[in-house]
């Protein structure tokens, strides 16, 4: 979404975005204020949406279309091309946040990443769908086009020059992953953040601190440098395949199966992606496709997911 919104649709995200980021609903906040938090903030969200379809279709949101809910919403939009795969991958981990807050807050079932998965769909929304190519120039336009390409290629030129010089520099980002997978945690995350700092688009480097995060139970701080991640690179698939594997241990097994089902398509090659999908698919009983992963993927703790046998009579 960007600031040329329809009013409507621009103050309902807001209300949003502040129901999940006023004090108090941080991690720490008792778990009805955090469940009340998110369901307000779903709701304030299909608002928006349903405000950016109208405006999309040229119509009005209380229109039968404009009134849709939940999954058929957000796959209206995405099939209109008014959001991305990877937002309506979002916002549908938003709706599940929402649907456990709603059903978990009274007994203390609100997890505090649920916050942190809201927050970050609504932040999804800021970035608009790529336009489409403008049409190539013609006329006088191609004399203009041409001295576009030329300063385009000077500015490339200086770039690379410095591009060079960047690279032979030791890379904060690969001796990160050298010392984490040396098992020298502490020294790997500083390394890593540096990186960060140095470059916010390092989305492999923010793999890394997810990982080590996880390693040392912050898992609201793992799913945080995570979406970053998929912000930043949305075509890495093993940012998708970690999503799906902090998901997957918190027993989300349905969203988990929608980020290993990502990964896979970005990156058929991963074996790893594929067994755990296979793993998810087991968990919600769909056992055909499940062991079909599992056993596509080849040997892989992903095995431990078959059932067992039958014992013979």
């Amino acid at each position: 979404m960007t600031a040329g919104l329809p009013p409507d649709a621009r103050a309902a995200l807001d209300a949003a975005r502040a129901s999940v980021s006023a004090p108090g609903n941080g991690g720490s906040a008792a778990a009805p204020d955090a469940g009340a938090a998110i369901t307000a903030a779903w709701r304030a969200a299909e608002d928006a949406l349903r405000a950016l379809l109208a405006a999309g279709r040229g119509g009005s949101p209380h229109e039968p279309a404009g009134m849709l809910s939940g999954q058929a919403l957000v796959r209206e939009l995405r099939r209109r091309e008014l959001i991305t795969l990877d937002q309506a991958h979002l916002l549908l981990a938003f709706r599940d946040a929402a649907d456990r807050a709603a059903h978990g807050a009274a007994a203390g079932a609100v997890a505090p990443v649920d916050l942190e998965v809201a927050r970050t769909a609504l932040d999804s929304l800021e970035q608009a769908p790529a336009a489409p190519p403008a049409p190539a120039a013609t006329g006088r336009g191609q004399g203009s086009a041409i001295a576009v390409v030329a300063i385009l290629l000077l500015v490339l030129v200086g770039g690379g020059v410095a591009l060079f010089f960047r690279f032979a520099r030791t890379d904060d980002q690969e001796r990160g992953i050298a010392l984490y997978q040396d098992g020298k945690r502490a020294e790997a995350r500083g390394t890593l953040e540096r990186a960060v700092a140095s470059d916010s688009t390092r989305a492999v480097a923010r793999v890394y601190l997810a990982r080590i995060a996880r390693d040392e139970g912050d898992e609201v701080r793992a799913q945080r440098e995570l979406a970053a991640a998929i912000r930043t690179a949305p075509s890495l698939g093993i940012a998708h395949r970690e999503m799906g594997s902090l998901l997957f241990a918190r027993g989300d097994y349905t969203i988990a199966r929608r980020f290993y089902s990502r990964a896979t398509a970005l990156d058929p090659a991963d074996a790893s992606a594929r067994g755990l999908l296979g793993c998810a698919e087991i968990r919600l009983g769909d056992l055909g496709a499940g062991i079909g992963h599992v056993n596509g993927a080849g040997p892989g703790p992903w095995t431990s997911c078959l059932p067992a046998p039958a014992s013979p009579r």
